[in-house]
């Protein structure tokens, strides 16, 4: 009997010492993500400074040549295609198809999705034709997908266009 209960002491201390090996993990990864959290807000907050600096002065932002910006319509064009073609072919949430454009949601990381940042450079380049696109041929194709959400639709592109406004005049730090 003696030995079983050595081996019940031994069986605690040892779980014992897993569970504190475990909290000493966890506590390490909130310490990261907290770290995390931290450089968030500080990236954030340095591509605002850069944003603006870049407004005041715009002969730091070399001007893009036609062959630039129409690969960057290309792109645009491409996100635009494959969120309808989403939209068209699968039952997904439009929320979810659509949640990279500005506008959808707050934006709180200093990473953005491609196609986020894509359209915000195109927007940079061509507002004006950037608004064209989005409403006169991507809120089309979109309602052609689903025409049930017309409304909807109609919303979203208005607020993607509002956003990108703010966002390249600076009205807002998103």
């Amino acid at each position: 009997m003696p030995s079983e209960g050595g081996a019940r002491v031994r069986a605690s201390s040892c779980s014992s010492g897993v569970r504190g090996r475990q909290a000493s993990m966890v506590k390490k990864r909130l310490d990261a993500f907290q770290d995390l959290l931290k450089l968030n807000v500080e990236a954030c907050k340095l591509q605002r400074q850069l944003h603006q600096t870049l407004l005041r002065t715009p002969m730091l932002v070399p001007a893009a040549s036609k062959q630039q910006r129409a690969r960057v319509f290309e792109v645009v064009a491409e996100f635009l295609h494959c969120s309808v073609t989403m939209l068209r072919n699968t039952s997904m949430d439009t929320f979810e198809v659509l949640v990279w454009l500005p506008g959808q949601g707050k934006q709180r990381s200093a990473l953005r999705s491609v196609g986020t940042g894509t359209l915000q450079l195109a927007a940079l380049i061509d507002l004006k034709g950037v608004k064209a696109v989005l409403h006169d041929e991507f809120l089309p194709a979109l309602v052609q997908a689903r025409s049930a959400e017309n409304d909807n639709f109609s919303f979203i592109v208005s607020k993607a266009v509002e956003s990108l406004e703010a966002w390249v005049f600076a009205r807002h730090p998103g």
